[in-house]
């Protein structure tokens, strides 16, 4: 036991970083007073979008101007096109899959990066995000805990939609976390 050590992925961080935001939003066509909520990944049912699109309908409720933006592709599309039917595109936006390349800027657009996983392992997304300089919002999934200090680059919330909404809006409200 003494010789096993656990070595998670790591990703490149001269692919992920800190870009021009308000250059990557108007290239991507966000506005700048949009509080852009971003999810990248797999849109599958272990993902648990479903979750989240209901996070934000309570989000919306208070921050208007909030936009949900689901970047990736999968099996449980058609089912969240459904269930967000009554939300216009202009809050909630199936980006579908985008090229590896294209990722790291899309990251940057957003104001807060969202996982509500029924399971993971140690979800490279969520260091994307955060070496992007974007806060994160997360439920306790996988190793999670090990690389969120909870209230400091992001919140680990229980999975509860009106905890886990204002953990988003506190992440959107906050003047001290501008993503960089």
């Amino acid at each position: 036991r003494d010789k096993i050590r656990v070595v998670p992925i790591g990703i490149d961080l001269t692919r992920f970083r800190i870009m021009d935001r308000g250059l990557a939003r108007a290239g991507w066509g966000f506005g700048s007073a949009e509080k852009v909520i971003m999810f990248v990944g797999r849109l599958e049912i272990e993902k648990d979008i479903g979750f989240l699109i209901e996070a934000f309908r309570l989000v919306l409720k208070q921050l208007p101007n909030a936009r949900l933006v689901l970047v990736g592709d999968g099996r449980d599309r058609r089912r969240l096109e459904d269930l967000a039917t009554d939300l216009t595109p202009r809050n909630v936006m199936f980006m579908g899959a985008q090229k590896p390349d294209r990722v790291p800027e899309i990251l940057n657009c957003a104001d807060v990066f969202t996982l509500c996983s029924l399971y993971e392992g140690s979800p490279n997304t969520i260091k994307e995000a955060l070496a992007c300089g974007v806060p994160v919002v997360t439920t306790e999934v996988g190793d999670v805990a090990q690389v969120i200090r909870d209230g400091t680059i992001g919140r680990i919330v229980p999975k509860d939609t009106t905890e886990y909404s204002k953990a988003i809006v506190d992440i959107l409200s906050d003047e001290d976390v501008d993503g960089t």
